[in-house]
């Protein structure tokens, strides 16, 4: 289940799943110059800017969705799983 996700969740999205799951993605590319590795929360808290939910496992934030509306069409700007939990399936 999706659940809602706060901005210290947010926070905690970036500082860990999310430059970590990036960092991962971007080692055997050779290439760091991904945005969402330098990511600040501040860039983050933007209004209007994203929707956003979180699947846990007991209290531990292990991925997150964010999407934003777009008149009738839904875009998603990020899917980050926790790489200790990546490629299970």
């Amino acid at each position: 289940d999706l659940h809602r996700v706060d901005r210290r969740q947010r926070q905690m999205c970036i500082r860990d799943s999310q430059r970590d799951g990036y960092a991962v993605e971007a080692g055997p590319m050779g290439f760091d110059d991904i945005p969402q590795l330098y990511e600040s929360a501040e860039q983050l808290e933007r209004p209007g800017h994203m929707a956003w939910r979180g699947a846990f496992s007991g209290s531990t934030l292990v991925g997150i969705l964010a999407w934003e509306l777009l008149g009738e069409t839904i875009d998603i700007d990020r899917l980050v799983v926790d790489p200790a939990l990546a490629h299970q399936g």
